[in-house]
């Protein structure tokens, strides 16, 4: 084993060490080694090939061959000193998944060694400068792969040394890919294409025979052009076309190419993407001032992916989305009309008019680095999702509970990323709409393009940050918003979790098994992660709402008790759990007790979703109708409950209790899900106050303006979100119901405003 080399990779994996999510072994680690372990091999033996400390394969007496294999131990070993530093580390950071990171170091770091060395062997035949010549090789292959990030839709890729870049850092989850063996499999292919070209060399310059390696070299070449025409098939590398052709489907409208899955939209679902693309087109033209398909030249592509798992495969991500607005694309998930996704990626590629240099983005560190801070703050000002807690209020909740980074050190360069993302983006959300509020479009787009807040506003970043300071601190917040806020913004940033992507994945699989009803399999995994996650409520939670779906609901009752003991429950997951034990009450036959559950669970800081099943469930629990009860419980319990047999329970409901407003609504939410909007509307119509609580009502009317709008009767949508708009005390409910009617002014006059 050379010294030197393994000297230098045990003192970068110490370092890896204090480094979160690098610091055990996994798939940052093992990204990080096969780049530093690559680079020195080929480093290391180029560097011999020039000082003739070995003599060059092509004048080696054995040949090529048995020259690359006699060096190849030495360099294999040196993947064992880093790999046994973190693999003692282990004792001071927990390792979840010791085998899968074993599979991570063995076809990364293992197989750069490989290719830096074959590399090296493959400038080996120069007269002189091999190690500049190879070191420029990797330059050349590493510049390639940022090209094909910055152009092609994928955000994750393979590379010779790296072995795979796997894309955004909120994409936890991570399993290994099948694709990351067949990149890996193509990386062993060229390197050993690469010394049997230089053996065949040999041999004919020598006379010696050649007609095994001529044949071997043929038969590796044939294998590599299959894995290069299969490479889109295989997951290693998609393109703009292999793309556009899984998706398959194209619609194209005045300012819009849509690429889509035609399986998953029928004729009215094409429409109304389209119409949705276009109504967010015009809102962002309202709020921006610009016309950015009128700058390009050209119509925006916008690639919009089924499921997580088909953008997993296509764009490298199940959850990230992402627009580039140097490439005038975007790349999201939609759920329907309204879904606020699509403004917010839709708002990156408007701020290209006015974003700076060939990535039209606001950048630091002398154009090096992107502001992150700017581009995700000013997209979510322009998205501004209905919520129940405005940006601002949850910035000034943050701040209170001391959840908040320093807004100076989060528009840092490594300041945003590095923080939760939850809080991060809200926080920058709502300076920047402050920013825009106070001091208008015009300011911050100069701001954006020159990437100098100090300089658009005539003062330094410091006391522009302590002015937003003081105003968002007055925000109007109330107990309930404040505990809402603290429950929401707690969770911490990937790089403070505890096996952050070994739990993650875990929680994926076992999300999968229940969707798919393998409850046995999601057993296994959610005991796992209790196992790993001892000290944690949410596992133990999932476990207990598992059991309960399992009908082990004595077992299910004793973890939720456990749970109620703990005094570090706080008041969210004290409500979630009780909810639980009124759940299997209820399923035991107590509905008196269910409802009494249900009922003491309603207090402030809940969620307007929250709010609306509990009052729900009590109401239905509490039913001096016995159908009525059983019903209740078959429709908010039972969660194999398929489309047909739920609308079928709400109907014998509403039949068994004629006078139940609650029942009717049900029935006309089944209705309006399953796109029979016309006749969802009778069910849904009703006086103000027919629901309670309140939220209950307003959600009953925003219902009822959705199915109007979607079965073509505008009027009574308008209408109906004025109502809400003049009753209303929600946030949500109010910014839901400005979009019905702006959508309304749209439909008749092509503007928002």
């Amino acid at each position: 084993m050379p010294l030197l080399p393994a000297a230098v990779a045990t003192v970068v994996a110490l370092v890896l060490c204090f480094v979160p999510l690098f610091d055990l072994l996994g798939y940052e680690s093992a990204a990080a080694m096969g780049a530093v372990l690559g680079l020195l091999v080929l480093s290391r033996t180029a560097w011999a090939f020039d000082r003739g400390r070995l003599p060059p394969p092509l004048a080696s007496p054995h040949g090529p061959v048995e020259a690359f294999l006699a060096l190849l131990p030495g360099h294999l070993a040196l993947v064992l000193p880093p790999a046994g530093v973190l693999l003692l580390n282990a004792l001071r950071v927990k390792n979840c998944d010791l085998s899968l990171g074993i599979s991570f170091w063995a076809l990364i770091p293992a197989v750069s060694v490989i290719a830096g060395q074959a590399l090296a062997f493959a400038v080996s035949w120069l007269p002189r400068a091999r190690l500049p010549a190879a070191l420029l090789l990797v330059g050349a292959q590493s510049a390639a792969f940022l090209w094909r990030l910055a152009t092609d839709p994928p955000i994750a890729g393979h590379t010779w040394t790296i072995g795979w870049f796997a894309g955004s850092i909120y994409d936890e989850a991570l399993d290994l890919p099948p694709a990351l063996l067949w990149a890996r499999l193509g990386v062993l292919l060229g390197s050993l294409g690469l010394v049997l070209a230089l053996e065949l060399a040999w041999r004919l310059r020598g006379g010696r025979p050649a007609r095994r390696a001529g044949l071997a070299l043929v038969l590796v070449l044939l294998a590599l052009g299959t894995l290069h025409h299969q490479r889109a098939d295989l997951g290693i590398q998609h393109d703009q076309a292999s793309v556009k052709a899984a998706l398959g489907g194209r619609l194209e409208s005045e300012h819009f190419v849509i690429w889509y899955d035609p399986a998953s939209l029928d004729a009215e679902g094409r429409r109304r993407i389209v119409e949705d693309h276009e109504f967010r087109y015009a809102e962002l033209q309202a709020f921006f001032d610009e016309d950015p398909v009128a700058w390009k030249g050209r119509r925006i592509e916008s690639f919009v992916y089924p499921n997580r798992a088909v953008q997993q495969a296509l764009l490298g991500s199940r959850r990230t989305l992402v627009a580039r607005p140097w490439t005038h694309q975007m790349h999201i998930r939609w759920s329907g009309t309204g879904d606020t996704v699509l403004a917010h990626e839709l708002a990156h590629l408007f701020s290209a008019p006015f974003g700076a240099g060939p990535l039209r983005l606001p950048m630091r560190l002398g154009g090096l680095v992107p502001d992150l801070a700017l581009i995700e703050g000013v997209a979510s000002a322009a998205d501004a999702p209905p919520d129940e807690l405005t940006a601002h209020q949850s910035a000034r909740a943050m701040r209170e509970l001391g959840l908040a980074a320093d807004l100076r050190a989060l528009m840092g360069p490594a300041g945003f990323w590095t923080q939760p993302g939850r809080r991060a983006y809200t926080l920058v959300s709502s300076f920047v709409q402050w920013l825009i509020e106070t001091r208008g479009i015009a300011s911050f787009k100069r701001a954006y393009g020159s990437g100098d807040l100090g300089a658009a506003y005539g003062m330094p970043l410091d006391e522009l940050v302590g002015q937003w300071e003081a105003w968002v601190d007055q925000v109007p917040l109330s107990d309930g918003e404040r505990a809402l806020a603290g429950h929401r913004y707690r969770g911490g940033s990937i790089f403070g979790k505890v096996c952050a992507r070994t739990v993650a994945e875990l929680e994926r699989q076992a999300e999968l098994a229940e969707a798919r009803g393998d409850l046995d399999q999601a057993m296994v995994l959610r005991e796992r992660l209790s196992a790993l996650l001892p000290r944690q409520v949410d596992p133990a939670l999932e476990l207990a709402r598992l059991r309960a779906r399992r009908g082990e609901h004595d077992l299910a009752l004793a973890l939720a008790n456990g749970l109620l003991a703990r005094e570090d429950l706080g008041p969210i997951r004290t409500v979630q759990v009780q909810e639980l034990a009124g759940d299997l009450r209820w399923e035991q036959g107590q509905a008196e007790g269910a409802a009494a559950t249900y009922t003491a669970c309603l207090a402030d800081g809940l969620d307007e979703a929250t709010q609306r099943r509990l009052a729900a469930k009590a109401q239905a629990a509490a039913s001096p109708v016995a159908a009525a009860r059983e019903r209740g419980r078959a429709w908010f319990l039972d969660l194999d409950l398929g489309g047909g047999p739920r609308l079928w329970t709400a109907l014998s409901w509403a039949d068994a209790a004629p006078g139940d407003p609650l029942a009717r609504t049900l029935v006309g939410r089944a209705l309006h899900q399953q796109g029979q909007h016309a006749d969802a509307i009778p069910w849904l119509a009703g006086p103000r106050g027919t629901l309670s609580p309140e939220v209950a009502d307003d959600e009953r009317w925003l219902l009822l303006a959705e199915a109007a709008w979607m079965s073509g009767q505008p009027l009574l949508a308008e209408g109906t979100c004025t109502a809400l708009l003049q009753h209303t005390r929600s946030s949500r409910v109010r910014a839901l119901a400005q979009e019905c009617l702006a959508r309304g002014r749209w439909a008749r006059t092509g503007r928002v405003r």
